[in-house]
């Protein structure tokens, strides 16, 4: 067992109306779902180039069935990519149920990685593992004033539980918390957050290596819609 855990933090991968809601508005649920898939193999693919951590998938347990049935798609579900259920329904009870989790199976580190950045660079996720060895927490912000990663040296109950997650006011709470409970802070490079079809669209555009979510996005002709909606 490695000291460090980084769980890749998701909705169901197999349920329409779940993921990408704000996308399947436009195109609708199952192609939605489709980008969704997409979005997980990138990033698994990436998560698997990252040495010395052990990795976790956390998801709904109808969501690990998908990693199940797609095994043959080996950037799904390898060795070295376990599951971690949850069965709670809020975004804070899921996300602080895997963190305590992990914590508790004696690992020192544990990055949390939302499922929105399929080109997110392997560069900025190993430096956040090596940044909380000087840091009690990492936070990875995304241009559109979220967060695609949190890091953790230990479970910091206040990150969770004083900040107003699902609102344009969370970053700026957890940018407070450093002074607010004397905790050390350091935030890793801005990356982009895709819950839009006009986010589909720049994705394109930055010609990422994000290979299966270009392919499937190429494929349902993504930049030729003229009015994405934000």
């Amino acid at each position: 067992m490695n000291k460090s855990a980084i769980f890749l933090f998701t909705k169901s991968p197999v349920s329409p109306n779940i993921a990408k809601t704000r996308i399947a508005r436009v195109l609708g649920d199952k192609k939605a779902l489709s980008i969704h898939k997409a979005f997980l193999k990138d990033i698994i693919e990436t998560l698997n180039t990252i040495g010395n951590t052990d990795k976790y998938v956390s998801c709904t347990q109808e969501g690990s069935s998908f990693f199940d049935k797609y095994k043959d798609f080996g950037v799904f579900y390898q060795k070295d990519i376990q599951r971690s259920s949850y069965g709670i329904s809020t975004y804070v009870s899921d996300i602080t149920f895997s963190f305590n989790h992990l914590f508790k199976l004696g690992y020192e580190k544990v990055i949390s990685l939302h499922a929105d950045c399929p080109d997110l660079p392997k560069k900025y996720i190993e430096n956040a593992v090596e940044k909380l060895n000087t840091n009690d927490f990492v936070l990875g912000p995304t241009e559109d004033g979220g967060f695609y990663l949190f890091g953790l040296k230990k479970f910091i109950p206040e990150l969770f539980y004083s900040v107003r997650h699902g609102t344009n006011d969370a970053l700026k709470d957890i940018r407070q918390l450093p002074e607010k409970i004397g905790v050390k802070m350091y935030e890793t490079q801005i990356w982009y957050d895709i819950d839009t079809v006009e986010d589909l669209q720049n994705f394109l555009k930055r010609k990422s290596k994000a290979e299966f979510s270009k392919k499937i996005l190429q494929k349902l002709d993504i930049d030729k819609i003229n009015q994405p909606i934000k």
